[in-house]
């Protein structure tokens, strides 16, 4: 079950998680949680949204500090842009993911039963060795294969409207605001939806990237979403064609079993 914070009774006034005053206000216009650079502060900060980008509840007092989890790089908003948050342990400034994470396989319950993964067994993994994205340095081709943008499809023609990631070589995991009609907040129909995997720059066809476009074949959106606060945020696309793995377009791990109960962020 996923959970998202609460917004605030009132549209614009907010509780830090200080217990001190605040506004909600877009990530992009709160340099005092920006320059915190802690993602699990941004997470639980969360106060609603801007179109798709988050808002969050900023202190009226910026020399409010927190002091929760890890550290992270933090790549700030534009107002009317659902930019990525990109972010890094600060222990960290180089690695390779050249190897299979196993996160797929099967594992064993409480009580001995072994239970199948539904997912991929080898996920997660990238064929570039680099350097971690941080102030907005352009990522190599190929450097997140399991990322997807999601394409609204309509009579004027398509327009990439959200983001995604690839989890089985049939399934697409989004966000479910982004599937829903803005003002009555019903599910879209599947053909007004297209899914793009292993592109690089969306703005170009000239970056060396070779995507491809698949039609949805159905939308699961989580039950308890709340278009008003955006609680359990959350959906899963189902692609019409499977998907065949390179090296531009892989699956991410998701936890599985006996890996839900234990703390990943660090």
């Amino acid at each position: 079950k996923v959970i998202f914070p609460r917004s605030s009774a009132t549209e614009n006034t907010c509780t830090t998680l200080t217990a001190r005053s605040g506004n909600c206000v877009a990530l992009y216009q709160c340099r005092n949680l920006i320059e915190q650079r802690n993602l699990g502060v941004l997470r639980r900060s969360l106060c609603g949204f801007e179109g798709k980008a988050p808002k969050v509840c900023c202190p009226l007092l910026e020399d409010e500090e927190f002091t929760t989890d890890t550290p992270v790089a933090v790549k700030g908003y534009k107002s009317n842009e659902s930019d990525i948050l990109n972010h890094t342990s600060t222990t960290s400034t180089e690695f390779n993911t050249n190897r299979s994470t196993n996160a797929g396989s099967s594992n064993e319950t409480q009580d001995g039963r072994r239970l199948s993964s539904p997912f991929p067994n080898d996920c997660g993994k990238t064929h570039v060795t680099f350097r971690r994205i941080v102030g907005g340095q352009e990522s190599v081709i190929g450097a997140w294969p399991w990322m997807a943008v999601i394409y609204y499809v309509r009579r004027r023609g398509i327009s990439a409207e959200c983001g995604g990631v690839l989890v089985t070589n049939k399934h697409v995991v989004t966000a479910a605001h982004c599937i829903v009609s803005s003002r009555r907040g019903t599910t879209m129909r599947p053909s007004q939806l297209r899914v793009r995997l292993g592109d690089h720059n969306i703005d170009t066809t000239d970056d060396g990237a070779d995507p491809i476009d698949i039609s949805v074949q159905n939308i699961i959106k989580f039950d308890s979403f709340d278009l008003r606060t955006f609680q359990n945020d959350i959906a899963i696309l189902v692609l019409k064609e499977t998907v065949t793995f390179t090296e531009h377009i892989t699956p991410i791990c998701i936890p599985f079993d006996v890996f839900r109960e234990d703390d990943l962020s660090q």
